[in-house]
């Protein structure tokens, strides 16, 4: 197993948040607010001693909620690369789903 750092991560939340048409950085400056302001629906990382997390951006003062588990690097890494297989994997079942002609079944 290869070392998981924490560019290889935020390498992937990126993808992900390119993924789902979001800002890939946290925070924006707002000139009509005339200060910073919190891009309402981007994935980021979070670490503390404890360990590591997906988070997401839930209001534009930058509170979060949990998208994960806390846990090492390896472990978020895996949860985030899923996540990104299972929004592949939705957009083919809908490509599939589309081209099904239900009047024939």
């Amino acid at each position: 197993m290869n070392r998981i750092s924490v560019n290889d991560i935020e390498r992937h939340i990126e993808i992900l948040n390119v993924m789902f048409k979001l800002h890939t950085e946290r925070w924006r400056f707002d000139k009509s607010e005339k200060r910073l302001v919190a891009n309402v629906g981007t994935f980021y990382l979070y670490h503390d001693l404890t360990g590591y997390r997906l988070e997401q951006v839930c209001n534009k003062h930058g509170g979060a909620s949990d998208r994960s588990p806390i846990g090492t690097k390896r472990e978020v890494y895996d949860y985030v690369r899923a996540m990104i297989q299972g929004v592949e994997l939705y957009k083919l079942y809908c490509i599939a789903l589309s081209e099904v002609n239900f009047s024939e079944l």
